[in-house]
């Protein structure tokens, strides 16, 4: 059954393959542990971030306090600023030099993403921060809130493949950030197509032999 505001964007090997917006996607954030960052947000009409209950500053100001006090705890130069687009929607940005994010009135700054130390420690099993893991962890760091901000921008997505009777194949669901993902998508349905035609004709009788022609 085709759905509100799919796209096709693949034809391959008689199938189809579709994009989904995804309307009940899931938070990337709702297991903060589960991530190596960690993003707090202080908003008064949206709730932004990760849930960490008490530890949490209330504001800004105690987030600074907060720093002051646990920066032995905290890879330094992970703590970077994060900046909100509320216009028509929301849009996530840890910089405020391009448009919408530099605009003074419908821009502003949210919170900020870091890095734990104890995050790198238990992800990595090391006991010494070395170069590479600090760079793997900001590397990291950064894809998730890509994620994130995805999420927060309503691009989450799923695809399905169909075949020639418009029946579905196979699917897949929780995606985010569709146009930076979109040659893995296809690279993906092409990989179900390819299996799905390999066990149908696997499943399909061979035609019997022809026998010879009756004189």
């Amino acid at each position: 059954m085709p759905h509100e505001n799919e796209e096709c964007i693949l034809e391959y090997k008689g199938c189809k393959g579709y994009v989904i917006p995804d309307t009940d996607p899931f938070s990337p954030r709702e297991d903060p542990e589960a991530c190596i960052s960690t993003i707090w947000c202080w908003h008064n009409r949206y709730d932004l971030g990760d849930d960490n209950g008490d530890a949490k500053p209330r504001n800004f100001n105690e987030f600074k306090e907060w720093v002051k006090e646990h920066k032995s705890e905290i890879i330094l130069e992970s703590l970077h600023p994060i900046r909100m687009y509320d216009h028509s929607g929301i849009g996530l940005s840890l910089s405020a030099d391009r448009y919408p994010f530099d605009c003074p009135w419908d821009s502003m700054w949210v919170g900020y993403i870091f890095i734990e130390r104890r995050k790198v420690h238990q992800a990595y099993g090391v006991k010494r921060i070395s170069k590479k893991n600090l760079e793997r962890a900001m590397e990291q760091a950064i894809a998730e809130f890509q994620t994130y901000a995805s999420y927060i921008s309503g691009d989450c997505y799923g695809w399905e493949v169909r075949d020639e009777e418009d029946d579905i194949v196979d699917s897949c669901w929780g995606y985010f950030g569709y146009w930076d993902n979109k040659k893995e998508t296809i690279e993906e349905m092409k990989g179900t197509i390819d299996q799905f035609r390999k066990v149908h004709l696997e499943q399909m009788p061979l035609p019997a032999p022809l026998g010879p022609k009756d004189e």
